[in-house]
Order: C-alpha cells, then structure tokens, then sequence
C-alpha cells in the first residue's frame, strides 16, 4: 500500500529559507489538506480532513418517539 504525502509546500519559513518539516502520508482518497497561514510564527500549522466513505453494517432499528402533544407544563 503506497503512502504519499499531502502536504507539498514548505511549513516552516524565516528569510534564508523554506522547508517542509511536517509531514502527513495517506493511501490516497479523497483527503483535503492544507497549511494554515499565519503570522503567529515560523512553522506554519497543517491539517487534514479525511473523507469516510465506509457505511456502518447495523441494522437500522425503530426509535421510540415520545409524543409531547398531551403534556401541561406549569410555569
């Protein structure tokens, strides 16, 4: 199973240079990643927000409903 990275551009930054020193590998799918841009520091913070194409296996069940119509609430 093949890793690749997500994040493809520098993360850290100061005036003599750039580089990627976060890392985030995934198998493919549909993954959006990003850097987050701010000026709090040098290192920029990463994220990504993995997509779940799985479906649970359980059997869908009737809920109980409680019907509210008929209750006096005193105030």
């Amino acid at each position: 199973l093949p890793l690749f990275p997500l994040i493809t551009k520098p993360t850290r930054m100061n005036v003599h240079s750039s580089t990627i020193i976060d890392n985030i590998f995934a198998s493919g799918g549909k993954n959006r990643s990003g850097i987050v841009m701010t000026d709090i520091s040098d290192h920029l913070p990463i994220f990504t927000v993995y997509k779940n194409d799985q479906t649970k296996n359980q059997p869908e069940t009737d809920k109980p409903i409680r019907d509210m119509l008929g209750l006096k609430i005193k105030m």
